[in-house]
């Protein structure tokens, strides 16, 4: 993913101190008037040995880092925001080794209208995930959409808590959080981590 001067965002974390480790990267993103965002960095094959509750638990600071906050600016500067922020953790992972490269991905909170309003804010999530598709239109990673009402049913206040994945103030980064936690439960599973990475296209190139 080249650069060049567009927005970066780097996630706030410790460096890893293993650096022969490769990387899962789950991002996920909560779009609207304020976009919430998260990022999950762990230890792919404790991941996979471990699952995810038992790898958060007791895989240590270098095997599971995450970092999460929130974008408050125009629709589609927040979208340019979300953009930086992947390229922030490209610049941070190792993802010129081929097959052996690092994996991210990246969930984008799904909108479903409930209610009719004439607030102008409440069709905010659809306009900042279009402006987000439109801006990463040249960037090589796959992207899926859970539900808001699916990630609450699993990835619960409750089981944020336990695994200290808990974050007071705003909710938009926990429910960004919650993208990235549920994209990360799904990656353990081999039939969905082999499709995902199929579609990586830096993990075919030598």
């Amino acid at each position: 993913m080249s650069d060049g001067e567009a927005v970066v965002v780097q996630p706030r974390w410790a460096p890893v101190g293993d650096a022969g480790v490769r990387r899962l990267f789950c991002v996920g993103f909560d779009p609207g008037e304020a976009t919430g965002w998260a990022v999950l960095r762990l230890d792919l094959d404790k991941l996979v040995k471990l699952g995810f509750a038992e790898l958060v638990l007791r895989g240590g600071p270098d095997a599971v880092a995450w970092s999460a906050g929130e974008f408050r600016a125009s629709e589609n500067t927040m979208a340019d925001q979300m953009v930086g922020l992947l390229r922030g953790v490209w610049m941070d992972g190792e993802f010129g080794e081929g097959e052996l490269s690092d994996v991210l991905a990246v969930s984008v909170e799904d909108f479903i209208l409930r209610m009719l309003s004439t607030d102008r804010n409440l069709l905010s999530p659809v306009r900042v995930t279009a402006a987000f598709n439109y801006a990463r239109r040249e960037v090589p990673i796959p992207v899926t959409r859970f539900s808001a009402s699916d990630a609450k049913r699993v990835v619960t206040d409750e089981r944020m808590k336990a695994l200290n994945l808990w974050m007071e103030g705003s909710d938009h980064p926990r429910d960004a959080l919650r993208q990235a936690i549920l994209l990360a439960r799904n990656m353990v599973e081999e039939p969905f981590r082999t499709r995902w990475c199929g579609a990586c296209p830096w993990l075919r190139e030598a």
